[in-house]
């Protein structure tokens, strides 16, 4: 199997998912490596999560002592206090993979969950559906020194509604 830039694809690349329904593989895409953070199990996540969430109820009774609620306010700020902690912790970790495969009878993209490490099908396509393909392909320049070159495949279907872009 070669990556998208037709090089052989080494073994520190992580492939979640491998479609069936997509042929022969003939090239694939993975940004998720061996040495990921989603691949290392550190444990830090339940203690930091729980300090997080502490943080927040202290943080809620403090605002609630403060501004000298009642003790039903105060419960409330800190309900919702805890429940920031927990979602400043859900939303830190914001790094996205994928795996793209290219087989010879289609196309389909996998997000990964960067804390499970868990595929799921967020796109997929069949040369069979799709009429004709179009191509662009842009390079870069800065001061007249190149930097990188761009490219976009859409592909269409006998009504010219795009099916497929990548």
């Amino acid at each position: 199997m070669k990556s998208l830039s037709g090089n052989e694809i080494g073994p520190e690349r992580v492939f979640v998912a491998r479609p069936s329904d997509l042929g022969t593989i003939t090239n694939a895409y993975s940004n998720l490596f061996l040495n990921s953070p989603s691949t290392k199990k550190t444990g830090l996540r339940l203690p930091l999560r729980l300090a997080a969430i502490t943080a927040g109820v202290l943080f809620g009774y403090a605002l609630g002592h403060f501004s000298h609620a009642k003790v039903d306010a105060r419960f409330c700020y800190m309900l919702l206090g805890g429940l920031a902690g927990l979602l400043s912790i859900k939303f830190s970790y914001t790094k996205q993979y994928y795996n793209i495969f290219i087989g010879t009878k289609g196309i389909a993209e996998y997000k990964i969950d960067n804390v499970e490490v868990k595929a799921e099908l967020l796109k997929s396509f069949l040369f069979e559906n799709a009429l004709f393909l179009v191509t662009h392909k842009v390079h870069f320049f800065t001061n007249n020194s190149y930097q990188h070159t761009a490219y976009l495949f859409e592909w269409y279907d006998k009504e010219g509604e795009m099916i497929f872009i990548m």
